[in-house]
């Protein structure tokens, strides 16, 4: 498991970021809990750098607290059609 340390680390010695979260991590940011904003200190992180984030969560936070919509893909609802067509 990585420490808030070891995560910084990571992210200070490299030059491009890829994220990838899941539908969990604004319950883990405890939106329905104690209001902690992982969102804001996530992207506090990784502002200066190339990075893009990969999520299923369709909440729009990654959005909301600063991070630039064109660095981000939504996976959440992508589907193909009946007809096999993408």
């Amino acid at each position: 498991m990585f420490t808030k340390k070891k995560l910084k680390i990571i992210i200070d010695e490299n030059n491009a970021i890829i994220l990838g979260t899941g539908t969990g991590l604004s319950s883990a940011a405890g939106f329905e809990y104690d209001g902690k904003n992982l969102y804001k200190r996530l992207y506090a992180l990784v502002q200066w750098k190339n990075y893009f984030v990969i999520t299923t969560n369709v909440d729009h936070q990654f959005q909301k607290n600063g991070f630039d919509k064109e660095r981000l893909f939504y996976m959440q609802g992508w589907k193909r059609k009946h007809n096999n067509k993408l």
